[in-house]
């Protein structure tokens, strides 16, 4: 896996735990499937592939899911903000796809590279207290 994005300088403070973020809201689990660019095998040769199981994620235990790609520097996927357009909107389920906003350059952060191609299709369930 790759480095993923530097959550700690946000515009609107620090990262605070699930439970002072959403009081709201039970659980947050998502069903998902990525697409893109992984780390070779030496069986398994093609750069690019989409994974044929899907993966859960908790967002109790973090709203940002790591990009699979070993050279992507700053990525990763964001699905804490989805949560908070649910929440707003009481949403119960949301599908849809996000594209990994990280790039394939120098791990300092000295030069950008091309932008990383994976993507993941998600379905975010939401329970509400």
């Amino acid at each position: 896996m790759g480095e993923p994005m530097d959550r700690s300088r946000r515009v609107f403070g620090s990262l605070k735990p699930f439970d002072e973020v959403f009081p709201d809201v039970e659980h947050a689990d998502v069903e998902y499937t990525e697409s893109g660019k992984f780390e070779r095998t030496r069986l398994w040769a093609t750069p690019y592939r989409q994974l044929d199981h899907r993966r859960f994620h908790s967002i109790q235990h973090g709203g940002l899911i790591q990009c699979s790609n070993p050279l992507c520097r700053r990525g990763g996927y964001e699905l804490d903000l989805i949560l908070s357009e649910m929440r707003r909107a009481k949403e119960t389920e949301r599908k849809g796809s996000v594209p990994c906003p990280g790039d394939e350059g120098s791990p300092k952060g000295r030069r950008r590279g091309r932008r990383c191609g994976n993507t993941i299709e998600y379905t975010l369930t939401v329970k509400y207290k």
